[in-house]
């Protein structure tokens, strides 16, 4: 059978190259529900603020939902966390105090397969690796709830080669380019 249709893939027992933590909030501003990923709206964001990854390696990633009243939300709310280009194998799961950023509840998971979309609860968090394998250039990562989404709750990353070389001088992804009506 081939890998990814219900083997182990390889490269989650190898080495990681880069660990990130995301997260995933919103809040209420003159009456206009907004959706941040690590402080910034989509459209605030700058070439500074984008993530360069190295193409064939394995990184491992933190996402966490502060979206609730202990991380300073109106209500409680999950993310579905989707990412673009290549799928990822979740390896844990729990419950994340954005107040304490303490963990609890922790469960670690033993992945036969790939997702592109994992679902992130109120006050919880995944953890996955995932290879950048193959393509070089621009993608993005978002809640996959369209609103969420269109409310400024994406970002970006550059996939590059060993030299560098990746998506070219940049200007970010047109956000009208990810308007859903």
């Amino acid at each position: 059978m081939p890998e990814g249709i219900g083997d182990k893939p390889s490269w989650l027992s190898g080495p990681v190259k880069r660990r990130r933590v995301l997260t995933l909030s919103q809040n209420v501003v003159d009456g206009q529900p907004l959706f941040y990923i690590d402080g910034m709206l989509y459209d605030n964001l700058t070439m500074a603020d984008v993530p360069r990854v190295l193409v064939n390696s394995t990184e491992e990633w933190v996402v966490r939902n502060a979206s609730s009243p202990l991380g300073g939300s109106p209500h409680p709310e999950d993310h579905p966390f989707h990412i673009h280009i290549n799928g990822f194998a979740v390896v844990e799961r729990g419950d994340w105090n954005p107040a304490t950023n303490q963990v609890s509840n922790r469960q670690i998971i033993v992945p036969r397969g790939e997702a592109d979309t994992e679902n992130v609860p109120s006050n919880g968090y995944i953890k996955f690796r995932t290879k950048f394998a193959d393509y070089v250039g621009r993608s993005v990562y978002h809640c996959h709830i369209l609103f969420h989404e269109d409310h400024g709750m994406m970002g970006v990353f550059d996939v590059v080669n060993e030299d560098g070389i990746g998506p070219g001088p940049g200007q970010l992804l047109d956000s009208e380019l990810h308007q859903h009506n």
